[in-house]
């Protein structure tokens, strides 16, 4: 028997999972992808220590098996296959992994109305979880199913259980690269408690994204996959009392992973130094960088000055949604929007999805100041008297207070996170830095 590990699934390239478990120290851990019809073959060979097993062999996989613990006989899956010398023994680790998530984002299921969304494998876990959990009432939601075999449909969950507290969605819908759609309109749920999404990509769905706007907890696919690869690998390796260090080593890596798949959005007037700021934070957290002027500039042939000038501030508006939309899928990344991005709120929405927003609030004045002094140095006399023309909405030093004082409710709404600067660019890029890595992810 190799001391090596598998994840088996029929297409796995855009897996994280030999990411994370190498993070937790199993350095033995390879792809292998199979047809259906070299699944049993290469099981029954046990020539590895351990597998994890996705779609679509969660269920087939079973058949193989010598044991399974009790979890994954109600859910009808397994996830996790040990040979403990030449005995193979199935789990299902996404149980431990949706349950983790919930209690980490201090989300209760006891004695509450619970939804589960879909009718697939994961619903069936999240329902193990749910009654673990010791939910109230358990409904799964389903387009397909029917009534008469105890599913409901989505018009009776929005009506007739408008009152659940929980809703978990197990559903593919949101999911990238259509992350512009949501399974369920949650404005029709007065007593919402929580929204919990097992989609990790994007980090954050539509779905969650519209609870968070009402102040209800919401919790993403990323933390539990890494919780079930933990539990994974506590299994592989027969740690199963070290409880305590393998979350301890779940919260490392989750926030590891997290920070280097997101976004890093700066948002702020123009002039405060989104770019330069920008440029050089990815480099040194080794993300990609985007501007969105750029962006706009290479999709059109046309700078936003001229768009502006030649078709109309609304043309110009709606170029910088449909870029701000694809630059959104993006992972890893700074992003660097035009200063009235935040005037259209589906702009936030789309930034969110992927990505962390920052604030850089640096007085009116020093912008003014350093935008004239840049034109003195990089123009004419003639084109330095408070004119600026690559700015064509703030020409004048008064042009530029009065869309600040616009936007600047917005900026403060939309930020998780608010830098101060000061013409101070070491103290700035710092300050910038902490605010992305340094909270509870």
């Amino acid at each position: 028997m190799e001391n090596t590990f598998y994840l088996l699934g029929k297409t796995l390239k855009h897996s994280f999972s030999k990411e994370i478990h190498n993070m937790l120290g199993n350095n033995n851990y390879f792809y292998k992808e199979l047809n259906e019809n070299e699944l049993k073959s290469f099981v029954l060979n046990k020539n590895y220590k351990g597998l994890n097993v996705t779609i679509p062999y969660k269920k087939a996989v079973m058949e193989y098996l010598d044991e399974i613990d009790i979890y994954a006989q109600n859910i009808g899956a397994v996830n996790t296959v040990v040979n403990k010398n030449g005995k193979l023994l199935g789990f299902n680790t996404d149980f431990y992994g949706l349950k983790n998530t919930i209690i980490y984002n201090n989300i209760t299921l006891k004695n509450k109305t619970v939804l589960i969304l879909g009718s697939g494998g994961t619903s069936l876990t999240a329902k193990e979880v749910a009654k673990n959990l010791e939910a109230k009432k358990i409904l799964i939601v389903s387009r397909h199913k029917k009534e008469e075999d105890g599913y409901i449909t989505y018009p009776q969950a929005e009506k007739k259980y408008s009152n659940a507290e929980i809703i978990i969605n197990t559903t593919p819908v949101g999911m990238f690269p259509n992350n512009f759609n949501s399974p369920l309109n949650t404005d029709n749920f007065n007593n919402l408690e929580a929204v919990v999404d097992v989609i990790y990509n994007p980090l954050h769905t539509l779905l969650t994204l519209k609870a968070k706007e009402k102040n209800i907890k919401t919790s993403n696919g990323l933390f539990m996959l890494v919780s079930q690869a933990a539990k994974s690998n506590e299994l592989f390796f027969n740690e199963a009392d070290k409880d305590e260090n393998e979350n301890k080593k779940t919260y490392e890596v989750y926030g590891k992973l997290l920070k280097q798949k997101q976004n890093l959005v700066l948002i702020g007037m123009p002039g405060s130094g989104k770019t330069t700021l920008g440029l050089k934070v990815a480099k040194e957290l080794n993300k990609d960088f985007f501007d969105c002027d750029k962006e706009i500039e290479k999709a059109y042939n046309k700078t936003p000055a001229e768009i502006i000038k030649t078709e109309g501030e609304e043309a110009f508006r709606a170029k910088e949604t449909l870029i701000l939309k694809q630059l959104s899928l993006k992972n890893n990344s700074v992003i660097a929007p035009g200063g009235g991005a935040v005037l259209n709120p589906n702009n936030i929405l789309y930034l969110k999805q992927n990505g962390k927003i920052i604030y850089l609030n640096r007085p009116v004045e020093l912008i003014i100041k350093n935008i004239n002094n840049n034109k003195a140095e990089n123009s004419n006399k003639e084109k330095s008297e408070n004119k600026n023309p690559e700015r064509p909405l703030t020409k004048t030093a008064k042009d530029f207070e009065n869309i600040f004082n616009k936007r600047k409710s917005l900026y403060k709404k939309y930020a998780e996170k608010e830098v101060l600067c000061d013409n101070n660019f070491s103290n700035e890029l710092k300050n910038i830095k902490e605010a992305f890595l340094n909270d509870r992810p």
